[in-house]
């Protein structure tokens, strides 16, 4: 019976495969050096996205390179060996509400700032010198309140709103303003906007009527709001003239909502008040203002106003004697 075996692979055979081994291993390599740019790329936007997902409490929490035992940025330490301190609560005096015991070395504190207390012989001090701490006070006072803030302003930094003069900076805006901006190509720079509308004797005809401004002034009790308010019915009711009352009833409880009675807000009220009288008596309606308004300033501004826009503006003043004012006094007043 006849006997097969394998015959021995030849050296020759061997190296002729070389070639095919080493194209494959080109063409890993290849698409390795091809995707290798990818991978970085997704690498890169992982550690980015990490990073901007970490807070600042935790990013200062990060100990400084080299030294593991670091504190972390912004978090106050305490040296080996230094004396704990307690805070207790002072009984009198102006020192922010706290003092260190005076057994433990002696302190020093500010007006509402920390309490600073020296320990001259530590456990652990060194020949360096001695040891101080800083307490700080408690109550939740923020350490960047805004310097020459007042005492319970817990402002972060930013400016304290009790400190800002609201009427100086009003005034400040308004001077700045132009008396006129430029709604359409019809008017100039600085003149007057009536060409950009319907033209006030277009609008009367319509109506029916002229536009105008009275205006009565006088001290609480003398009776504006009351006048006011019969004529707007009689002219309404008995004549079929459009009319329309303001007084601070109905101003202070919207426009004119955030003024008080200081000087500077009394005569941003005339000024609002002045504004929209003008506009309605531009309207065709017969405007009657009601207010106070003492300052003769106020009042000449108002009027310029309606002077300048062809608007008729009638300043009535209702002088009553003080001892009649006082018998009416409906608002409690006198």
């Amino acid at each position: 019976m006849a006997r097969y075996a394998y015959a021995p692979l030849s050296v020759e055979e061997g190296r002729r495969r070389l070639p095919h081994d080493a194209a494959a291993e080109a063409a890993r390599a290849e698409r390795v050096s091809d995707r290798m740019p990818m991978f970085v790329g997704v690498c890169v936007l992982v550690a980015i996205a990490f990073v901007l997902s970490r807070s600042p409490q935790q990013l200062a929490a990060v100990p400084a390179p080299g030294n593991p035992n670091a504190a972390p940025a912004g978090v106050a330490t305490v040296p080996d060996g230094t004396a704990q301190v307690q805070q207790q609560q002072q009984q009198g005096g102006n020192n922010g509400g706290y003092a260190a015991p005076a057994a433990a070395g002696g302190s020093v504190a500010g007006d509402g700032g920390p309490v600073i207390q020296a320990v001259p012989n530590p456990p652990a001090a060194t020949a360096d010198g001695p040891v101080i701490q800083v307490v700080p006070p408690s109550g939740g006072a923020s350490a960047a309140t805004s310097p020459g803030a007042p005492p319970g302003c817990d402002c972060d930094g930013r400016v304290d709103p009790s400190t800002v003069d609201l009427a100086a900076l009003r005034q400040k805006a308004l001077d700045a303003t132009p008396p006129h901006i430029i709604e359409c190509s019809a008017a100039s720079a600085g003149e007057s906007q009536s060409a950009c509308h319907l033209p006030s004797p277009t609008r009367f005809a319509a109506v029916g009527q002229k536009g105008a401004t009275i205006w009565m002034t006088g001290c609480s009790g003398a009776g504006k709001t009351t006048i006011a308010t019969a004529l707007e019915d009689r002219l309404v009711k008995h004549h079929g003239k459009h009319v329309y009352r303001l007084d601070g009833d109905n101003l202070r409880t919207g426009i004119n909502r955030d003024l008080s009675f200081s000087e500077a807000d009394r005569a941003e009220s005339v000024r609002r008040t002045g504004e929209i009288a003008t506009l309605f008596a531009d309207a065709g309606v017969v405007t009657l203002v009601g207010l106070i308004s003492p300052y003769r300033g106020d009042r000449d501004a108002v009027r310029k106003r309606h002077e300048d826009q062809g608007i008729p503006f009638y300043e009535v003043f209702l002088d009553v004697p003080v001892d009649e004012l006082k018998k009416r006094d409906p608002k409690g007043q006198y």
